[in-house]
């Protein structure tokens, strides 16, 4: 359980690439991120979620029909979502269209969860291969019990 978004996402990566290095040819587990509420609860911050944390299906909770979570998530696939309702940002004013500064502030960019650099993936493989530890040759393991 986790109320923090960013670090779920980023633990799920961390699962996966796991499963990957050590689950050998069994196919990628399918994710299933569970938002539950018990009133209304907007993200306004546009979201999307890094394709290496697919397969992967958000489920939220309905109220007489209408989802009480609400996600601004402007490129994802609608596949993904059960129970989740999304969250649009008011639409631009033909004069606000021409003001830049206004759209930077209504239309930000998304931000990826999930997302990592290289030089992290590269770290986290490091850790996950099993330490080399030399086995001793026969001749040698019969004088240790020899000398006992």
């Amino acid at each position: 359980m986790s109320d923090n978004l960013d670090g779920l996402c980023l633990w799920m990566r961390y699962l996966r690439l796991y499963f990957k290095e050590r689950g050998g040819n069994t196919k990628a587990p399918h994710f299933h991120l569970l938002m539950p509420a018990y009133r209304t609860t907007v993200i306004e911050e546009p979201l999307s979620f890094s394709n290496e944390l697919h397969p992967l299906t958000i489920h939220g909770v309905k109220h007489d029909f209408r989802p009480l979570v609400q996600m601004n998530l402007p490129s994802t696939n609608l596949n993904l979502l059960e129970g989740i309702g999304l969250w649009s940002p008011p639409k631009l004013s033909a004069l606000d269209r021409f003001i830049p500064w206004k759209q930077e502030i209504l239309m930000p960019s998304s931000r990826i969860l999930g997302h990592v650099t290289q030089a992290a993936v590269d770290s986290a493989q490091k850790a996950l291969v099993k330490p080399h530890r030399p086995q001793m040759s026969r001749s040698h393991r019969r004088g240790l019990l020899t000398n006992a």
